[in-house]
């Protein structure tokens, strides 16, 4: 009986030992190929995020949205909101230092309530409507591969002529509309909290109300 049953647990022991070996083989070929986040260094990157040639891609993606949706709906969606969080901080700062004669001060929440009661933000959103025409045609071309995510081909100073230079200025624009989106929201809050302008918060600080804590 023992010189049946000892090559038959002898062979299952190597069976087992065999399955180890492939699955130690299997997570080192794992972690070979696995691409570490810069922005998360204890992450995987996903690997739709392993484009280099992706303007400002720090491997940020903790919800790998980037392999849920179109990456290049994605830029473009960025790149927009940058574009527009940019020109949404001078429009916040710009009328505290700069304002028409007979033009009422007022702070970002109050100028939305006023132009929202007397139509202004309609005539905007007819505009922005019409301009997004023109961008669902050029996001079609994105999805088509036929366009770089964000490109108008606006560059009236050539500017962008050198392909090097392009590059950087494509970098610092995405930092600084990625600044640009912070920086709004936070402008904008602290004006909705405290009442008062960016300059006048800066120039006055008193802090949040306590009555507003509580």
């Amino acid at each position: 009986m023992t010189a049946f049953v000892a090559p038959v647990v002898t062979g299952f022991s190597s069976s087992l030992s065999g399955t180890r070996v492939c699955r130690a083989a299997t997570v080192s070929r794992h972690a070979v190929s696995m691409k570490i986040s810069p922005a998360m260094p204890f992450m995987e990157q996903p690997a739709s995020l392993d484009d280099p040639s992706i303007p400002g891609n720090a491997g940020f993606d903790p919800f790998n949205l980037s392999g849920a949706f179109n990456l290049k709906w994605m830029q473009e969606a960025e790149i927009k909101h940058c574009r527009v969080a940019m020109l949404g901080v001078l429009g916040v700062v710009i009328p505290e230092i700069i304002r028409f004669p007979g033009v009422k001060a007022m702070t970002p929440t109050e100028a939305h309530d006023f132009f929202v009661k007397t139509g202004g933000m309609s005539q905007i959103l007819l505009f922005v409507s019409f301009f997004e025409i023109f961008g669902s045609v050029a996001l079609k071309a994105t999805l088509d591969g036929t366009r770089a995510p964000g490109y108008f081909a606006f560059d009236p100073l050539g500017l962008g002529k050198n392909p090097d230079v392009f590059k950087k200025y494509q970098l610092s624009e995405i930092k600084n509309g990625r600044l640009a989106m912070c920086a709004f929201g936070g402008l904008y809050h602290a004006g909705l909290v405290s009442k008062t302008g960016v300059i006048d918060q800066l120039t006055h600080f008193q802090g949040v109300p306590v009555s507003i804590l509580n």
